[in-house]
């Protein structure tokens, strides 16, 4: 990390960060502006409880414990049918010739609320679930995988750590006959997204070729596995 310069107004102190995103990640930044504010409040900043490097040996070693297994043979069957959903090529398509016609409308956000509410979920779960019927339509397929991510943060340790700790993570449709069934499956596997969260993604690519074209992100950045 390196501060670029300050700038200093009227009214105002600027400081212009240079951060790589390889060592640092968006909650990050809300801890270092957190801890900035407090130096110039005079308040000394309270110590990181596990900082970056901490974590890098911890994951090494998780690597060969039951629970990196068990997340394996999660996602093995996870996503062991979904075809990896790839954005049809429209570079010459003829909207006049095939009869595409272009709808748009607008919904208030409390609608949508009120509607997640009565059914139980988020509303990560609902746009996650629309998002995917729509990219399984145009692929055709029965069921399809896409990338979302998690900000890797569900070890209560590393809440207030410094680094990149964001983890890309496979998201798999699960439409059913019912809209309200469909949106709670997606519910269900955010959640379990969740839990198994810091199994490399690579590693996943590697072993079933998937490849990440569409990436999927919550409404809210602070919502849920994808962030």
């Amino acid at each position: 990390m390196c501060i670029r310069d300050r700038y200093v107004s009227p009214t105002s102190v600027y400081l212009f960060y240079d951060i790589h995103h390889i060592l640092f990640d968006g909650m990050s930044l809300d801890l270092l502006f957190n801890d900035t504010s407090s130096i110039y409040n005079g308040i000394t900043p309270a110590r990181e409880e596990v900082n970056a490097f901490d974590y890098s040996l911890y994951y090494n070693k998780w690597k060969f414990s039951t629970e990196y297994a068990e997340s394996e043979r999660y996602f093995d069957e996870l996503i062991a049918n979904a075809a990896p959903f790839i954005f049809p090529n429209y570079t010459h398509f003829d909207k006049k010739s095939q009869g595409v016609q272009s709808v748009e409308s607008e919904i208030e956000r409390y609608e949508i609320q009120s509607y997640c509410r009565s059914l139980g979920v988020t509303e990560n779960a609902f746009f996650a679930t629309i998002i995917m019927h729509l990219f399984q339509t145009i692929s055709s397929e029965d069921v399809i995988q896409i990338a979302t991510v998690s900000n890797g943060r569900s070890l209560t340790q590393i809440h207030s750590s410094i680094g990149m700790f964001v983890q890309t993570l496979p998201l798999i449709s699960c439409e059913t006959d019912s809209v309200h069934d469909s949106i709670h499956n997606m519910q269900n596997q955010i959640i379990s997204l969740l839990k198994h969260e810091r199994f490399p993604y690579l590693k996943l690519v590697e072993k079933y070729g998937i490849k990440p074209c569409l990436l999927y992100t919550s409404p809210s950045p602070r919502d849920g596995a994808t962030s």
